[in-house]
Order: structure tokens, then sequence, then C-alpha cells
């Protein structure tokens, strides 16, 4: 018997690539909606977690790819006056797209 491996020609740091592009584009578009480029780049980052990491449910992908977004937002608006009601805002209208109530939490708040 041979043992067969999966291998993916996805670079491991993509998902995290798409994340930081939704980051930047959120930052940078209009508060209190969400662009929907940032969207699909999220979207982007949990399929590409699911590939890099197999055994990675769709609920963890997409809670690890909510909870790095936010934190990323969250370093890009520093010490804005807005960036807790921006973030907060942020997390509630990724609750609709990514229901991450199933994946174990993180811990992120």
């Amino acid at each position: 018997m041979t043992a067969t491996t999966y291998q993916s020609t996805i670079d491991i740091a993509e998902p995290a690539r798409e994340v930081e592009r939704a980051a930047t584009i959120f930052v940078h578009g209009e508060r209190g909606t969400f662009p929907p480029q940032a969207i699909a780049n999220l979207q982007m980052a949990v399929e590409l977690t699911m590939i890099v990491v197999p055994q990675c449910s769709r609920p963890r992908a997409e809670r690890a790819v909510v909870d790095e977004f936010l934190i990323r937002i969250r370093l890009k608006l520093a010490d804005a006056d807005e960036a807790a009601d921006v973030i907060h805002g942020a997390r509630e209208q990724l609750a609709d797209l990514f229901p991450t109530k199933d994946a174990e939490p993180r811990g992120f708040v």
C-alpha cells in the first residue's frame, strides 16, 4: 500500500493576506458600510483556511478569519476616536455573514 498525501500549491500565508486586504479595504471605506470587496476577501480567506488546514471545519475557519480581521482593523484604527464603535459595528455586520456561534470561542472581546 502506498500512502497518498494531499499537496496544495496554495501558500499557507494566503488566508492572512486576504484578511489583511479586507482590513485595509474596510478601514479606508466609508464608515457604517461594509465594502463588498472586503466581504469577498474574507470569504476567500475562509475557503483558503479550509484548504490549507484540511481538518478545520467551516465554523472554526470563519471564527479564525473574523477574529483576525477584527484584530487587524483594531490595529489599523489605533487610537481613532471612533475605533470602538467601528469595530463593534463591523462585528455586528459580520455576525450575519459568518455565524461563528458554533465555533470554539477564542476570547476576542
